[in-house]
């Protein structure tokens, strides 16, 4: 028997009413599937492909540097560098900071603070930076930025405020203050430095208020009460002025300051020897100072015994200091008051030496 080859042509319209035979019919869906199938396989793989191409195209970063590449021949081209976390960037910087490597620390956070400008602790770790090479125009602006990003701390705006103060910022720093004072109302220290910004803007009146909130959140701060006494002496009530200083010398008994507030409020009660008493006791190298010499030699002087307050300058400038010309010119002028013009025109004299031009005007008016 004969074999036909199939041809190509396309086969002739089936009749209207035919039988299905069942003989031919698998044979005609198997020749079938043999030709469809590569071609849903070639349709489902060029479907995967346009989706991965899509979605690298919408997940492609935008265009950076030229990517890095290897220096040996036939190399593959490398990714471009991830920048730097935040996380990275603090722990790089911390041990930096800890060894004073300002400079250095700073190269690594000011990239990654302009990376992450939400970052909190990076613009702290900034401002500590700059703090460390004492660079208060860019601490205060890093430490700004993190408080406004927040959560703002108490400590956060106390040290705002102390940069503040050191650029001259009164009116910042008290705002700074301020804020510390109503995010922890019952630590003293807030109203006391909140008060010695209100004393810089001769706020006396704001200032005892904080003060005096001070000695009620704690009632042994002794720079509180002394700082209570000082502004009293402003305003001419000594009386009050020597119950806050008695305080803090109580508190602090080796604090000269407080002697010396207090000694000058018993001399601006009329009480000179109180005032000689408290500081007269003192070790030289507290006694024969300016502020202390002062103080104690005026009231030697509303007790008639300026013999006693010219020594006690003469001591001082036997001793080596700056004060040196300073203080023969006043021992020169309490052996005057003595009535001891020669020895008052020879320390005159010997401050002339030293370089002092009001010694020079005051021999003129012993001459």
């Amino acid at each position: 028997m004969a074999h036909h080859r199939p041809t190509c042509q396309s086969p002739a319209p089936a009749p209207a009413r035919s039988t299905p035979n069942p003989t031919r019919a698998p044979a005609r869906r198997a020749g079938a599937a043999r030709y469809t199938a590569p071609i849903v396989i070639v349709l489902i793989l060029a479907a995967l492909v346009m989706g991965w191409l899509l979605l690298q195209a919408v997940t492609a970063p935008a265009p950076g540097p030229a990517p890095a590449q290897l220096s040996q021949p036939g190399s593959i081209t490398l990714p471009a560098a991830v920048p730097m976390s935040a996380l990275d960037a603090l722990a790089r910087s911390q041990p930096l900071l800890v060894d004073a490597r300002w400079e250095e620390a700073i190269a690594i956070l000011a990239p990654a603070a302009e990376a992450y400008p939400n970052d909190q602790e990076l613009h702290i770790a900034m401002s500590a930076a700059y703090q460390g090479l004492r660079r208060w125009d860019k601490a205060l602006p890093s430490l700004i930025t993190a408080i406004e990003i927040g959560p703002a701390s108490a400590t956060m705006h106390v040290q705002a405020g102390t940069i503040a103060n050191t650029l001259g910022k009164l009116d910042a720093a008290a705002a700074h203050y301020a804020r510390a004072q109503a995010l922890e109302p019952t630590q003293a220290r807030h109203p006391l430095f909140l008060a010695m910004i209100q004393i810089k803007q001769s706020k006396d009146a704001a200032a005892t208020a904080s003060l005096v909130r001070a000695t009620v959140l704690d009632p042994d701060l002794a720079e509180a009460w002394g700082t209570l006494a000082e502004l009293a002496l402003r305003g001419n009530t000594p009386a009050m002025a020597l119950q806050h200083a008695s305080k803090a010398r109580a508190l602090q008994p080796t604090v000269v300051r407080w002697r010396v507030v207090e000694a000058r409020a018993h001399r601006r009660a009329n009480a000179p020897q109180e005032a000689a008493d408290v500081l007269v006791g003192l070790a030289d190298a507290d006694r024969l100072t300016p502020a202390v010499l002062a103080e104690l030699t005026g009231a030697l002087g509303m007790l008639r015994r300026p013999a006693e307050a010219a020594a006690q300058y003469e001591a001082a400038a036997a001793r080596p200091g700056d004060h040196h010309a300073a203080f023969l010119l006043e021992a020169a002028r309490w052996r005057q008051k003595a009535g001891d013009v020669a020895q008052s025109r020879a320390l005159a004299a010997k401050a002339a030496a030293a370089g002092s031009k009001d010694a020079v005007e005051f021999l003129a008016g012993l001459e």
